[in-house]
């Protein structure tokens, strides 16, 4: 009778725990991501019309939100910039496109995508940011300086702001 009833839960755990792997895997949009990332950029080699001020940029920036949303233009909530090493006027703001899942950052009073020549403004690229963040771009302007800098050569290293939670399903399952 004893190996009957463990038999049994066996069975139902095994159930459960099938169950639950399959809504999870089924959720009602697959490709929705939370991003929730520290994230750290470089660029080097900076080129475009004149001498640029700075042949090296970083910046280091937490972002946080979600890709269910579809397309987002010009947000600032959920996003903070802990440090970059250029001016910027503005306010800081991101982009996201759902179907390229790009994320774009920028800080111009023109919105995220449009640097204006000869005010303080910056604009980075950053692809596949809902998987493994790739560096796309980073170009600035300067104010007082006629020009716009552009660089395709850098980095980007993501890391997640929280430490999720260890996987209760086992807990839940046995009890």
């Amino acid at each position: 009778m004893v190996r009957d009833i463990q038999r049994d839960l066996r069975q139902i755990i095994c159930t459960l725990l099938i169950g639950f792997s399959a809504l999870a895997i089924s959720g009602d949009d697959a490709s929705a991501v939370v991003i929730d990332l520290n994230i750290q950029v470089s660029a080097i080699d900076f080129a475009g019309v004149g001498a640029p001020p700075q042949s090296s940029a970083m910046a280091d920036f937490s972002i946080t939100f979600d890709t269910s949303f579809g397309d987002i233009t010009n947000e600032s909530t959920g996003l903070t910039l802990n440090s970059i090493d250029l001016p910027y006027d503005g306010t800081l703001a991101f982009n996201y496109d759902s179907s390229a899942d790009e994320l774009r950052i920028g800080a111009g009073t023109d919105g995220v995508t449009g640097l204006n020549v000869g005010t303080n403004d910056f604009g980075i690229a950053i692809d596949s940011i809902s998987t493994i963040p790739v560096f796309n771009n980073f170009s600035y302007v300067r104010s007082g300086v006629f020009g716009i800098w552009f660089s395709t050569n850098g980095a980007v290293t993501a890391a997640p702001t929280s430490v999720p939670a260890p996987g209760s399903m086992a807990l839940f399952a046995l009890g």
